[in-house]
């Protein structure tokens, strides 16, 4: 199989597993979903062994690290700034102080996953490979 009919094959099963999730949610049955995603995932872990070129290289993963990177950094700056003044305002509206600690500490839960995940990866090196 090429690059391109993988590519082809993992959007088509993204769009039913989408559809499956969305059907199983509205009709009440929450196993399902979970039972498909992790089919999903052991389906395209082996089709992607079948595939006859690469699929993705260095350049790919330094450019996804600088995304993630950026990513996370801007995400976690606004986040900061709207549980400060979700926190702030709950002296007039109460209701605000809850979700604004709730952002605060999803934000710091955040940054300390990546905090780990960056120490694990600098003393063992690269686990794509």
């Amino acid at each position: 199989m090429n690059k391109k009919t993988f590519l082809f094959i993992r959007l088509l099963i993204a769009m039913l597993l989408g559809a499956l999730v969305s059907i199983s949610i509205t009709i009440g049955n929450y196993i399902l979903p979970i039972i498909a995603v992790l089919s999903i995932v052991i389906l395209f872990h082996t089709l992607k062994k079948k595939v006859k070129g690469v699929i993705a290289d260095e350049r790919d993963y330094q450019i996804g690290g600088k995304a993630a990177r950026n990513a996370i950094s801007i995400y976690c700056l606004a986040m900061a700034i709207l549980a400060t003044t979700m926190m702030a305002m709950s002296k007039t509206h109460p209701d605000f102080f809850l979700p604004g600690q709730i952002i605060a500490y999803s934000t710091c839960g955040l940054l300390i996953l990546y905090s780990i995940l960056f120490k694990i990866y600098g003393k063992y090196g690269d686990y794509e490979k």
